[in-house]
């Protein structure tokens, strides 16, 4: 059962946690600057599980990097590899 989902445009991907689908947003923005087909960072969101009453609070891209920063998922503006793999 997954718990996050990550929208991209009209793409929807399944995640498991927070983190992973944070760092599929990140490297997907990231990928799109590289490639020279950048993707709107207002068009991607990242919803969180279902609470009691089925209801998902859903994270805009700006709201998942300041969550992402508390976290210590980020630093610097990139994503810290240290950090995934301790939450593992």
């Amino acid at each position: 059962m997954t718990n996050w989902i990550l929208k991209l445009g009209t793409k929807k991907i399944d995640c498991d946690t927070f983190p992973f689908a944070f760092r599929t947003a990140f490297n997907a923005i990231e990928a799109g600057i590289k490639n020279k087909m950048p993707i709107d960072p207002k068009t991607v969101s990242i919803q969180g599980p279902a609470g009691p009453r089925g209801d998902r609070t859903i994270y805009s891209y700006a709201a998942a990097t300041e969550l992402a920063k508390s976290q210590g998922l980020l630093n610097d503006g990139k994503i810290n590899a240290k950090e995934f793999k301790r939450r593992r």
